[in-house]
């Protein structure tokens, strides 16, 4: 995985978006990777619950639109992760669900949930880089990337209509199969409190897909943390575009650990994954 969850999360990491504390605001003095790292470390001890709606379009314009709620809870140091999705509407999604788990940063595995079938399936790796629900999103995107496997390195600035940006690339440091991008270039606003554009390139140098995030919140006023409500993914190979718009998003509040079980997601419909416990 890449810079998309380290600077944006997981739709959540929201997806793939990821709050950042105001306070910490990026500049061009330091080595990239501390660049990076003001970014996200007031989220890494964060509990976030977020609601909102997936939207995809196909090339012939073909919509479909999923509403979810995603749980995300980290340990200070941003190693062990833990994140839930569920989707709970329309009817015929109610109950589908992805556990990812993270217990350090060569071990991440990540469970699905269909009620079709009643049971939690472990995804092996090379399933990661397949589309979650027909989106633009990724199993892979529901995780940090490892600092140590990846280089961060400033290529030029640029004028967006937000403001000026540091035009980042993370490259991994080690053989291709240490990423499942082969590369990304990241738009770090100087004065923003989270990256407004990146781009993914698959192993042969190709652009894969670009997500721009807009529309910031503040969603925890004492700690300053603010989170894009819109993320627009567009696949530059097939056309295909996501739309993720986050109706509501709390730091506020005690997440069980016992949310982030097979238990737990394989209730479905019975136990209620669209309204588990706070």
């Amino acid at each position: 995985m890449t810079l998309m969850t380290k600077g944006i999360v997981a739709m959540v990491s929201l997806l793939c978006a990821t709050p950042c504390d105001s306070r910490k605001t990026p500049q061009s003095e330091g080595p990239p990777n501390s660049l990076i790292e003001r970014l996200q470390p007031a989220f890494r001890a964060t509990n976030l619950r977020a609601n909102g709606v997936l939207n995809t379009t196909d090339a012939t314009g073909g919509t479909k639109s999923m509403k979810f709620v995603f749980f995300n809870k980290n340990d200070s140091a941003g190693i062990h992760q833990r994140r839930l999705l569920a989707f709970i509407a329309p009817s015929e999604m109610r109950g589908t669900s992805l556990l990812a788990i993270q217990e350090q940063w060569s071990q991440q595995n990540i469970w699905s949930y269909s009620p079709l079938f009643q049971r939690a399936r472990p995804l092996a790796a090379d399933e990661f880089m397949d589309s979650i629900v027909g989106s633009d999103l990724f199993y892979v995107d529901l995780f940090f990337p490892c600092d140590e496997l990846f280089l961060h390195r400033v290529v030029r600035t640029e004028t967006l209509p937000e403001g000026e940006t540091l035009v980042v690339e993370t490259t991994p440091k080690r053989a291709a199969g240490m990423s499942w991008y082969g590369r990304t270039l990241s738009w770090v606003g100087k004065n923003m409190q989270y990256i407004t554009k990146v781009e993914f390139y698959d192993h042969q140098g190709k652009l894969l897909k670009t997500l721009l995030a807009s529309e910031p919140r503040e969603i925890d006023p004492g700690l300053h943390l603010w989170l894009p409500t819109h993320l627009s993914i567009t696949n530059n190979q097939n056309l295909h575009r996501t739309d993720v718009v986050i109706e509501s998003a709390t730091t506020d509040l005690e997440i069980q650990d016992d949310l982030f079980t097979t238990e737990h997601l394989e209730r479905g419909r019975r136990g209620g994954l669209d309204a588990p416990s706070e």
